[in-house]
């Protein structure tokens, strides 16, 4: 059995006014390239959810964002 790819986290900016949550494309497509697994971390005042994700991801890619 061979390695497991590491899990990032990419940081999502979301839109009030639009009740949406983005990302550009070429965060998602970078991380892959680069041999890891992404996983989009959503904007939440939810503590267990944010600690959630923190314990399942190897590492984090901070965005930016609105």
């Amino acid at each position: 059995m061979g390695k497991s790819k590491p899990i990032i986290g990419i940081t999502t900016w979301y839109d009030y006014t639009e009740g949406s949550t983005y990302i550009k494309k070429g965060y998602i497509e970078a991380v892959n390239r680069a041999g890891g697994v992404s996983i989009l971390i959503p904007v939440t005042e939810d503590y267990d959810v944010v600690l959630e994700i923190m314990r399942k991801c190897d590492g984090f890619l901070l965005s930016g964002g609105g």
